[in-house]
């Protein structure tokens, strides 16, 4: 793939591939392509619908739908999305009421739970308003619960990672 920036990245274990998409090009364009590496050599993929071209989206590939997943991101103004990779295509979801629109946002699979976990990010037009939200999606329909933050309130943070293990002590 060419030269990028603000893309995402997921492993998906059922198809033995990484797959990449969307990202801000070498001059700031928005990207809206997806590749695929094989642990040998990288492939664009030719999909017949794609995500909008977009930067600062998170990825997971979630084991309960056999399926990557992006949600939001930023094409100029942040979204408020579901998109699901099946490895030919992909697919727009409706989860209904969900996350307010954002980007460089944290996403994880809790493989213990069977659930997709949301956190924070930021939202605004320039990406004023840092969040600290957590949203969970099941392994059903697509549907986000958002959580309640409990007494101990995480501060709001855009830019941040996640990243999940097989299994936990």
């Amino acid at each position: 793939p060419p030269a990028r920036s603000g893309h995402a990245l997921a492993y998906d274990p059922v198809r033995a591939r990484i797959v990449l998409s969307s990202g801000n090009s070498a001059t700031f364009a928005n990207l809206s392509d997806t590749w695929e590496w094989d642990g040998a050599t990288w492939t664009q993929r030719q999909p017949g619908a794609s995500p909008s071209a977009r930067f600062g989206l998170a990825m997971i590939f979630d084991p309960s739908r056999a399926r990557t997943l992006v949600v939001d991101g930023n094409e100029g103004v942040p979204l408020a999305d579901l998109l699901e990779w099946d490895g030919t295509n992909w697919s727009a979801r409706n989860p209904g009421a969900g996350p307010r629109s954002r980007f460089l946002h944290a996403m994880i699979h809790d493989s213990m739970i069977s659930r997709t976990l949301v956190f924070g990010g930021t939202s605004g037009t320039g990406g004023t308003a840092a969040l600290n939200d957590t949203w969970l999606l099941g392994s059903g329909p697509p549907v986000f619960l958002r959580q309640p933050t409990g007494s101990i309130v995480t501060p709001a943070r855009p830019r941040q990672e996640a990243s999940a293990s097989a299994a936990r002590p």
